[in-house]
């Protein structure tokens, strides 16, 4: 699986992409420390996942599920508020990671997450057949 990685805190993407790396979990194809950049991204890198934090404005991830439906996103975030994270899962989020990064949380996360990517794509493909 293809990951790019969305927080305005270079540290973050740092941890992000030893953990994914470290764990053999997939390849980054990209960062990027804004939505704005991240959107004309997308476009070329063609990811399959989407880590992005939460405080990356909400319509990016709403832009992003229209423009490529068949993006899946992971939000990470150390806000708490409970009326925010609704928010995020109503604009198309998979998961929610809370910060501080937890290697172990990321790694479940992203298996669970690969998992169902996978299995809705074996489901497609047998539709198509």
């Amino acid at each position: 699986m293809k990951f790019y990685l969305i927080d305005d805190d270079q540290n973050i993407i740092n941890i992000l992409k030893l953990i994914i790396q470290n764990r053999n979990l997939g390849e980054i194809c990209g960062t990027s420390l804004n939505a704005e950049d991240a959107m004309d991204d997308l476009k070329y890198v063609q990811p399959d996942i989407v880590i992005v934090d939460l405080l990356m404005p909400v319509t990016f991830v709403k832009q992003a599920s229209k423009l490529y439906p068949e993006l899946v996103f992971i939000m990470l975030s150390q806000v708490a508020a409970k009326d925010m994270i609704s928010s995020a899962y109503e604009s198309g989020i998979e998961f929610f990671i809370q910060k501080p990064i937890n290697s172990i949380e990321v790694e479940n996360v992203i298996k669970k997450v690969v998992k169902n990517l996978t299995m809705q794509r074996t489901l497609t493909e047998m539709q198509s057949l």
